[in-house]
């Protein structure tokens, strides 16, 4: 068992490995639309008509597992400083409701760049300690 293992197994003890390793590797998924413009090209399913921020934080609301305080307890301090980081700066922004779509919100500027550093920074972090399958073997 790695450090990454035993870090999952000793925090939120009543979720299963494979919940807790989907905890930590969701969150990348915006992120890495985030912080690769290059990848932006190729927005979610459905959402070829949307913003870029649309897009983004559509994706944050389906896949950001850190509203839910078992999650943050899979995190080391450096991580869950980063979330925080990130989150004051993603809820600070002046998102606005989709009318069409009120579960989704995008930015009037479309601008994504006061999230850039922070999402470059979490992302990095995540993947550096991202938990090996219970086999030993990448998923």
């Amino acid at each position: 068992m790695n450090h990454c293992d035993e870090h999952l197994a000793s925090n939120a003890p009543n979720l299963s490995h494979e919940v807790k390793r989907m905890a930590l590797k969701a969150p990348c998924v915006p992120l890495r639309f985030l912080v690769h413009p290059d990848g932006r090209a190729q927005k979610p399913k459905g959402m070829a008509h949307f913003s870029e921020s649309a897009c983004f934080h559509r994706l944050h609301s389906l896949l950001w597992p850190f509203r839910e305080k078992e999650a943050v307890a899979l995190l080391n301090v450096h991580q869950r400083s980063a979330v925080s980081e990130f989150t004051r700066i993603f809820e600070s922004l002046p998102w606005q409701i989709i009318r069409d779509h009120p579960h989704i919100s995008e930015l009037p500027t479309d601008d994504l760049t006061p999230l850039v550093a922070a999402g470059e920074k979490l992302l990095a972090l995540l993947e550096a300690n991202a938990p090996e399958h219970p086999t030993g073997k990448a998923p």
